[in-house]
């Protein structure tokens, strides 16, 4: 059986009802990517190594996963199931897991075979990962790390030899003994079990006298029972428990188990979102990675100290109205390759409805307004939250219509925003998502200058439209998009004097928030660098600009109100 993967890429943000697979009970599930190209490659995928079954009732999404502060060959193919083949679903939904239920079931881009052929040439098309290494026919051991807080599979019985792949796929061996030996034979283990671990750097009281940060082994899972192979064994060794760093038993005293192997060291190294145990102290800020808080408003008029909350370096805040516990919403700042990103540091102060007067009721947003303290008359000194895109972060229209951010809508509800729900309940509940949401012609959004296209929602005063823009910073002649770069710019009414007597919009630069750079030094400028505060332009001497009149391309930017003297937060 095959499957289409229709979408150019496998990024949670951009999946489509195409790209539900079905996995439940087959041996191989065959899959056909159609690339941007207009190719179709094939392959197969299984879930074990011996050929088992997929489980029952397992169906999603194949999508590409990887830590942000790593490398893009340190990441790896997931499966989220979901209950519906609805990509908004995809959040709510679980990772398939291994058959000992002990990780997410993968297949490490280092693990990426000729099989796979259909997911090598998206991840090498979309990710930048090099088809040198995709290509690689070089075969990795059982347990290998990428990272040094990668979790393993160890049985306290055995042996375990642990090899490191850095991202250029070389591969170094580590031997780790057993683990919990008898003292006068390291050769025979004190306990039999297996143990789902990783590695992590700590600084360790029993080292007070000293600046050295160790690699130690915390416990996260028992996956077999710890069982004692000989008589006396707890007066032998500490018998491992999950949640803690392994100890052992190091000249007649208990200690925690350090590691010494070189190789080890030189792995990176992502930051723990674990609970800091009282002999430990971490060398880095806390991840934190759920937090519950309630709330009981959303009028910016209504707040009061319970609403403040501080939402610093977490990844997940479940949100829950102060009348309604049981249903909570899950809110984060943002994400990368489908894992959520931290809030960034010194994020705190209230959840409100920001909704600019004269404007669609389909405009509103739920922002974060940080402020010095759980005073709520500091509110109107306070600044909006910022997105990593340069913009207020928000939860704006179309996410609101999902199911969970059905407590948000109920609250909007009770604080008497009537006429804003009404609205959002006329939009369905399988609405797609768009990054640029416009909702007056001057609104600044995120311009990407290496990507082919824009895709935008406009919202009008009862209806959303969905429009794409081509080839905005494209270059015809050398059949190019010649900068890589991200720009804040803005639709505006055009005063160019070739535009005097037509109905033409521009596009004007009001912030650079990457660099741009060219891809080919060599380049002759005939598409011309953009310039804050000047508009963008398509050749040396023509801006690039649209005519509401005649384009149907962008129809829907005619029936956005103006606001040319706003003065957005950027």
């Amino acid at each position: 059986m095959s499957h289409y993967i229709n979408s150019i890429s496998l990024d949670p943000e951009r999946l489509q009802t195409s790209d539900f697979i079905n996995f439940s009970d087959v041996t191989k599930q065959g899959i056909v990517a159609r690339l941007e190209d207009e190719r179709r490659i094939s392959g197969k995928i299984f879930y074990t190594r011996d050929r088992q079954r997929f489980p029952s009732n397992v169906q999603g999404f194949l999508y590409y996963h990887c830590h942000p502060h790593l490398p893009p060959t340190t990441g790896e193919i997931r499966l989220r199931v979901t209950e519906s083949s609805d990509p908004s679903y995809f959040r709510n939904g679980t990772d398939l897991m291994t058959a000992d239920g002990a990780l997410p079931w993968s297949i490490p881009v280092l693990r990426l075979c000729s099989m796979h052929a259909p997911l090598k040439e998206l991840l090498g098309q979309d990710h930048n990962i090099p088809a040198a290494l995709l290509s690689s026919k070089g075969k990795l051991p059982k347990i290998f790390l990428t990272y040094l807080e990668k979790p393993f599979v160890v049985t306290l019985e055995e042996v375990s030899y642990i090899n490191t792949v850095d991202s250029q796929f070389r591969t170094q061996a580590a031997l780790v003994r057993i683990l919990l030996p008898i003292p006068r034979d390291h050769r025979q283990s004190v306990y039999k079990g297996k143990l789902l671990v990783r590695f992590e750097r700590a600084s360790l009281a029993e080292q007070e006298h000293t600046n050295d940060i160790s690699i130690v082994m915390r416990v996260l899972k028992v996956l077999e029972p710890i069982e004692p192979l000989v008589k006396d064994a707890a007066l032998l060794q500490p018998a491992p428990e999950a949640g803690t760093l392994l100890k052992a038993l190091i000249h007649r005293q208990v200690r925690t188990l350090t590691f010494m192997a070189p190789i080890l060291g030189l792995l990176p190294s992502i930051e723990s979102s674990s609970p800091t145990p009282s002999n430990l102290t971490s060398a880095k800020r806390t991840i934190v990675d759920v937090l519950t808080r309630s709330f009981g408003t959303l009028n910016s008029r209504r707040l009061n100290a319970s609403d403040f909350m501080d939402v610093s370096n977490l990844r997940l805040l479940h949100l829950y109205k102060r009348d309604d516990p049981q249903t909570p919403s899950t809110i984060y700042y943002g994400s990368e390759n489908g894992a959520p990103i931290a809030f960034p540091t010194n994020a705190q102060g209230f959840l409100y409805l920001h909704h600019k007067p004269g404007l669609s009721p389909l405009s509103a947003q739920i922002r974060f307004r940080i402020t010095p303290s759980d005073d709520p008359t500091q509110f109107e000194k306070g600044t909006d939250l910022v997105a990593r895109d340069g913009q207020p972060w928000n939860i704006d229209a179309l996410q609101l219509t999902n199911n969970n951010f059905a407590p948000l809508r109920d609250q909007l509800y009770q604080d008497g925003y009537v006429e804003i729900v009404k609205a959002l309940s006329t939009l369905p509940k399988d609405i797609r998502h768009a990054k640029r949401i416009i909702s007056y012609l001057e609104q600044p959004f995120l311009l990407d200058m290496s990507h082919r296209n824009s895709f935008f929602a406009f919202t009008l005063p009862n209806k959303v439209v969905f429009r794409r823009f081509f080839y905005i910073s494209y270059d015809p002649a050398k059949k190019i998009h010649p900068y890589t770069g991200r720009l804040v710019v803005r639709f505006e009414r055009s005063t160019l004097p070739e535009h005097s007597e037509g109905n033409f919009i521009v596009l004007r630069v009001l912030k650079i928030l990457d660099p741009v750079k060219s891809i080919d030094p060599d380049y002759d400028g005939r598409l011309p660098v953009p310039i804050v505060g000047q508009v963008l332009m398509k050749t040396r001497v023509r801006a690039r600009s649209y005519n509401l009149d005649k384009e149907t391309s962008i129809s829907g930017l005619v029936d956005l109100p103006s606001f040319p003297d706003d003065q957005a937060n950027l």
